[in-house]
């Protein structure tokens, strides 16, 4: 049986390989830093993130980007997006107390975001 270092890289892995091929931003918590950007390159040490963004208190707003390379034993923490609703979808699960669970277990994308499985 895999140690339980092993089977937590494996998953880290596998979440970026994921990321990587979905185009997903995701972010990067390290011990003492964080990043955060597109996986566009992945091997079994490094993972690297581009990053682009926009000053937007420079009055010329250039975009600018910028690249990670992060060795994956560093990592401490990791964050990717699994759903995202509209600003109208999430209120009204919000707020509507006739909203059922089934209607969220309806969601095409709800059985590939459910991690209990």
């Amino acid at each position: 049986m895999p140690s339980k270092s092993a089977r937590i890289s494996d998953m880290l892995l596998q979440r970026l390989q994921e990321a990587h091929q979905q185009g997903s931003e995701v972010r990067i918590r390290l011990a003492n830093s964080s990043f955060h950007g597109v996986p566009v390159h992945l091997d079994s040490e490094f993972v690297e993130l581009l990053c682009l963004y926009v000053d937007e208190s420079d009055e010329s707003s250039m975009c600018e980007r910028a690249m990670w390379l992060i060795k994956l034993s560093e990592i401490v923490a990791f964050s990717y997006p699994i759903d995202s609703w509209s600003k109208d979808r999430l209120e009204a699960l919000l707020n509507d107390p006739e909203v059922k669970s089934e209607e969220i277990k309806s969601d095409p994308q709800s059985d590939k975001n459910d991690l209990t499985h």
